[in-house]
């Protein structure tokens, strides 16, 4: 028997097809049990482009721009001889010509704005602020959005599993084999595949758009350890397994970052240390 340790990719050069051209991956891997396995799937080429062309990380200077302009809009409303807008490269500062309690509404209503500003700038590019105001990609979101793409890998994995425990296993197999790569940024799931490497956050939504794709009806969540992330699913327990509660929902703990090969609901190095500390993200249903 042949045995591969951790995942390898073989990439067949693109073909054309009627819906325009498709790439054809091939990835080899030792799942849990220590089985071989392997999976083919033509992913299109646009769709992985597009995914390459996409942010990886939070582009600061854009987001500032943004707010800095619904401020200046706004302060340019207020009524002349209130406030003044002192603007330079790096910094605006508004500051209050009139009394205190005449200026505090304005300021606070800028103050306001500035708040709107950034979420409506987030939200558009797939970021959210999590309960300490750290930003980071909104990953749940980004699971709905991705569903439907790795389909065709999860076909693959469901074929193989004969269970939704088996294919949650596997598929975390599969994940945790892809190599960890944290200087390159976050990395959506096409890109991910395509490249194959990425870091815990993009490993995350891959694994859950896995999930979500093969079984849309299990309940699956975003875990935002401190400087790590982890995934939920809401499958039946087991003696040993460790999980966690939140909305009402039981939510197994699962590790997809690897290349250790943790079970669901198994007590991963970093999960134990982290887990209990996460801020819990539910995945939208489809509405």
């Amino acid at each position: 028997m042949a045995w591969w340790f951790g995942l390898v990719l073989l990439a067949i050069p693109a073909m054309a097809s009627a819906g325009g051209e498709l790439v054809p991956l091939s990835f080899r891997w030792t799942d849990m049990e220590g089985h071989a396995r392997e999976i083919a799937v033509e992913l299109p080429a646009d769709d992985i482009e597009r995914d390459r062309a996409e942010l990886t990380r939070l582009p600061s200077d854009e987001l500032y721009a943004h707010t800095r302009e619904a401020v200046l809009a706004f302060a340019r409303s207020v009524p002349s001889g209130v406030l003044v807008a002192k603007e330079s490269e790096e910094r605006l500062i508004i500051e209050p010509l009139v009394d205190d309690a005449t200026a505090r509404p304005w300021l606070e209503r800028i103050g306001q704005v500035r708040e709107e500003a950034t979420d409506t700038w987030l939200a558009e590019r797939r970021f959210r602020r999590n309960r300490s105001g750290r930003v980071t990609f909104d990953l749940a979101s980004l699971v709905v959005d991705y569903a439907d793409d790795v389909s065709p890998v999860a076909e693959q994995l469901r074929a193989m599993s004969g269970s939704r425990r088996r294919f949650v296993d596997l598929a975390l197999s599969f994940v945790q084999s892809i190599p960890y790569d944290e200087e390159g940024g976050f990395h959506r799931p096409l890109a991910l595949l395509a490249r194959n490497s990425g870091d815990c956050d993009s490993k995350v939504v891959l694994f859950l758009a896995l999930v979500r794709a093969a079984y849309p009806d299990i309940d699956i969540a975003v875990l935002y350890a401190p400087g790590h992330a982890l995934a939920g699913v809401a499958l039946p327990r087991g003696g040993s397994d460790w999980g966690i509660r939140y909305g009402g929902v039981d939510y197994l703990y699962a590790e997809p970052v690897g290349p250790t090969q943790n079970r669901l609901g198994e007590r991963g190095q970093v999960a134990a240390r982290t887990a209990q500390r996460a801020e819990v993200q539910p995945v939208p249903f489809p509405r």
